[in-house]
């Protein structure tokens, strides 16, 4: 064998190691096999300096705050680069998380969203904010049903997050689902947090369709977004009967199940709009009762075939199950009501109809007509002509508008004492 030359002298022997087995090693394959362990971990050593010494100034706020920038620019790959890298320093918290499910957001990953979020502590301080961006991110990209749990869910942990239901009365709005809507102006209006628009829109949800050829084009793409959005396409049916589109409103229809009460009720009207009476009629006699759209329905062609009775009964079941278009329920219910030899309430019904129509009419002359934001005695007039239609929400929330304006004004403030007490006479239950 030959000798390496050179390297240090070992006590008690020559120029190489013995082992110990008393075989003499070489020193360089010593120091050979040492170096192969020892360089590497020397390596990675100075790649963590160097990976700290890249990252010392990049705590791990500013690192989520551009997370957050790139998520917003729709740079949802390089986010997901830097958030790993953010990761990777063992930094793992729900704002983490919760940057986690925007990116999954973002990819149409809507499950893993919410597993993400779910793992994010109810009283975590964002969590609520989370869902609620979740949620209009949905609504951006025409995915109703998502964006409804998802703005539920923020309102779930966060009760006060009011974004969130301005968002679900948007959505509500365009679906025609107008009790929810409503029920999210109350939650808003007690305590009041309404500006002037937003009662003017929920007095204006009551009975109005928005155009409904932009409807229609909005609530188009939400069923091809999501085939099964039942809530899309029943308003989209709607806004297609209202357009005279009665191929599509058909195609449409076939989709949706033959028990569902609401398919019932646009099957029953497209039959009426084709003038197929008897059709109607045979639907009719298959469909629930106490469903107020198909008891209008029920009882306007009870009213014309002279079943007075019969239409009396249907259309105040669809008076009381609304909400629906209580002006022109009230008007065909006083008609039963004469027929019936019912005078005194005829004409209770007709005078409540007529209240109903001034409201009504005020109301789209002020939407169409310029105005000041602080116009306290158009506010104190609103309010009197919903308390004549017995809106008492609505009148309670213009009145209090008009106070916020005028605060000593005598009569506003005994009006809207009186509103309280009709309201909460009632056990806290609103008219409708």
């Amino acid at each position: 064998m030959i000798r390496p030359i050179g390297g240090p002298r070992m006590s008690g022997e020559g120029r190489s190691g013995t082992t110990a087995s008393g075989d003499r090693q070489p020193v360089r394959q010593q120091r050979t096999r040492y170096s192969s362990w020892v360089w590497p971990i020397a390596l990675a050593i100075v790649g963590v300096v160097l990976f700290w010494i890249a990252w010392g100034d990049r705590d791990p706020v500013s690192v989520r705050t551009q997370v957050e920038q790139l998520i917003q620019a729709d740079q949802l790959d390089q986010a997901e680069v830097l958030l790993d890298q953010l990761l990777s320093t063992g930094v793992s918290s729900p704002e983490e998380w919760i940057l986690r499910a925007r990116i999954a957001l973002g990819r149409d990953r809507f499950e893993e969203v919410q597993d993400w979020l779910r793992r994010v502590p109810d009283d975590h301080p964002t969590i609520a904010v989370a869902w609620l961006r979740t949620g209009q991110t949905e609504l951006r990209n025409h995915r109703f049903r998502q964006a409804e749990l998802a703005l539920a869910e923020a309102l779930r942990i966060d009760p006060t997050i009011d974004p969130a239901r301005r968002e679900l009365i948007y959505l509500y709005g365009y679906q025609l689902r107008r009790g929810e809507a409503r029920e999210q102006f109350l939650e808003l209006a007690d305590p009041m947090r309404l500006e002037p628009s937003e009662v003017l829109v929920w007095c204006l949800l009551r009975r109005t369709t928005w155009n409904p050829e932009e409807a229609a084009q909005t609530l188009a793409r939400a069923v091809e977004a999501d085939r099964g959005d039942r809530w899309s396409r029943l308003a989209l049916i709607r806004n297609e009967l209202t357009l005279v589109r009665f191929d599509e409103a058909r195609r449409h229809l076939e989709q949706l199940s033959g028990s569902d009460p609401e398919a019932i009720a646009l099957r029953v009207e497209l039959a009426l709009e084709e003038q197929h009476i008897d059709r109607a009629e045979a639907l009719l006699a298959e469909a629930p009762r106490g469903h107020p759209e198909l008891e209008y329905v029920r009882g306007r062609l009870a009213l014309a075939r002279g079943r007075d009775a019969e239409a009396f009964e249907a259309l105040e079941q669809a008076l009381n199950a609304g909400p629906l278009d209580q002006e022109k329920i009230l008007r065909n219910l006083a008609t039963a009501m004469r027929r019936l030899g019912q005078e005194e309430e005829a004409r209770a019904a007709l005078d409540r109809a007529e209240a109903l129509t001034r409201f009504n009419q005020l109301v789209e002359v002020v939407v169409s007509a310029p105005r000041s934001d602080d116009d306290a005695a158009l506010y104190r007039r609103l309010g009197e002509a919903a308390r004549a239609a017995e809106l008492r929400p609505e009148a309670r929330a213009w009145f209090q508008l008009a106070l916020a304006r005028d605060p000593f004004d005598a009569a506003t403030q005994e009006a809207l004492a009186e509103i309280e007490f009709q309201i909460n006479s009632k056990g806290g239950e609103p008219s409708t």
